[in-house]
């Protein structure tokens, strides 16, 4: 139930992966960053 909305920005990020490796390497990134500084 929760994994659905979750999965659903996953793919977006996945399709990034598919056009540019590196732009996606760095959304990662901000995401990790976001969840350390919360």
């Amino acid at each position: 139930m929760t994994t659905g909305p979750i999965t659903s920005p996953t793919t977006t990020t996945k399709t990034v992966v598919i056009g540019t490796t590196t732009s996606s390497t760095t959304t990662t990134a901000k995401s990790t960053t976001t969840e350390t500084k919360s």
